[in-house]
């Protein structure tokens, strides 16, 4: 029977990171190393972080996980298994348009020994609103500050130095240490077998797994709330299954909503003035999806100060107005800002202008005619219909010119 193939992996330190590798073999392509790279001086002999990434991969092809390397017995007796249940019984993934069902699957590994459990308590933290309110809320048991580069996309070199600069101005305003991930995983593994969003659950398990005997816990920052919870990679369900007796993986508040979080962090301006919440390759562009939300919700407390941490003026009730919170790109956040705008009877104008964003006005029938600044729409339509008149009539003389050449038997070239 075929089967995804894991090498013993092997890890080395340079002075100042631990690289660990390991040679994976997938049913149908040749063998690959998959490594992940972590600052500091790494512990573990153990083969968890690999099993962990490669277990969803085995599940969508059906096909049994060997291990040369020995695995925790407390991931191979309970939580994988109990992990493989929960994963078999999901059928939803938002950014797959084909569901490929998880099978579960056998894990055919030797045991591990069991890893001496250290002090350390890590929080896997990019900068954005969930990590920055689990370094607030658990200021005091926290020693480690988690980031992993290219979390979320491949960035520009010089916004991801800005995306590190500012983890380490928070690490080092709040005493904490950072430990830098890295890790090919992702470009390993991920799309050709599964999407971002079951995937990254079991990459955050990963890098929680290679930092065990530095760490006895990691939290994991929450994405939804209790009322919102849905299928997703990192779930309370999940996370602690990932954990084995020398590190303990826990799943941050879930009894606190996204808006709650904002009004916790506000008042903290060294969070401020460093979170990144953006989705695209910039640093808070103030114009995406992510970056609108958070600065409508800002405003909606009444917190919003510009340049922390969007340089650019507060949105205006006709910004809010034109946008289309219609369709699915603006998610359930949203709602609870709108709520609260409600209950609280503050800002009026902002409450009228999510009335009609919400029934998405400019961007159906007469609305679209309308939408944006009409006088440099127009203009821009009457210089396209121009331009078309002008190469009409230019096209026109071309061809009376050909004709003419045509009757007195000469050509364009004689």
């Amino acid at each position: 029977m075929s089967a995804i193939s894991l090498s013993r992996p092997s890890r080395s330190y340079d002075g100042r990171s631990t690289l660990a590798t390991c040679t994976v073999s997938i049913p149908g392509k040749p063998p690959r190393e998959m490594w992940i790279r972590t600052s500091g001086a790494g512990l573990v002999e153990s083969a968890d972080p690999f099993v962990a990434l490669v277990l969803l991969p085995a599940m969508v092809l059906g096909v049994p996980v060997s291990s040369e390397g020995p695995v925790s017995r407390t991931l191979l007796e309970s939580g994988l298994p109990s992990i493989q249940k929960v994963y078999s019984l999901w059928r939803y993934d938002r950014w797959y348009p084909r569901y490929r069902r998880f099978h579960e699957v056998k894990i055919d590994a030797p045991v591990a020994e069991d890893i001496p459990s250290a002090g350390g308590v890590g929080l896997f933290f990019s900068g954005g609103v969930d990590s920055s309110f689990s370094l607030v809320d658990a200021r005091d048991e926290i020693t480690h500050l988690i980031f992993i580069q290219d979390w979320e996309g491949r960035f520009p070199t010089d916004q991801g130095e800005r995306a590190l600069s500012g983890v380490a101005n928070v690490a080092q305003g709040f005493g904490k240490a950072v430990i830098t991930v890295e890790t090919n995983a992702k470009s390993f593994l991920l799309w050709d077998y599964l999407s971002w969003l079951h995937f990254h659950g079991a990459l955050l398990a990963a890098v929680a797994l290679e930092l065990q005997g530095r760490l006895s816990k990691v939290h994991v920052p929450a994405t939804y709330d209790v009322s919102t919870l849905q299928p997703w990679g990192s779930h309370p369900y999940l996370d602690p299954l990932w954990s084995t007796t020398a590190t303990e993986v826990v799943h941050d508040r879930i009894d606190v909503t996204r808006l709650e979080k904002l009004a916790a962090i506000a008042d903290e301006r060294l969070l401020m003035e460093n979170l990144r919440v953006c989705g695209e390759p910039y640093h808070n562009c103030g114009s995406c999806e992510k970056c609108v939300r958070t600065m409508f919700t800002l405003q909606a407390l009444g917190r919003y100060e510009q340049g922390l941490p969007f340089d650019r003026p507060p949105l205006t009730p006709r910004e809010i107005a034109r946008l289309n919170w219609s369709t699915r790109e603006y998610p359930e956040y949203i709602q609870e800002v709108v709520d609260y705008l409600k209950d609280t009877g503050g800002h009026p104008e902002l409450l009228k202008a999510t009335r009609i964003a919400h029934s998405g006005f400019y961007y159906h029938g007469p609305g679209r005619l309308i939408r944006g600044n009409l006088g440099p729409r127009l203009r821009a339509r009457a210089g396209r219909e121009l331009t078309q008149i002008v190469g009409s009539v230019r096209r026109t003389a071309g061809y009376r010119r050909i004709a003419g050449l045509k009757r007195n038997g000469l050509s364009e070239r004689s």
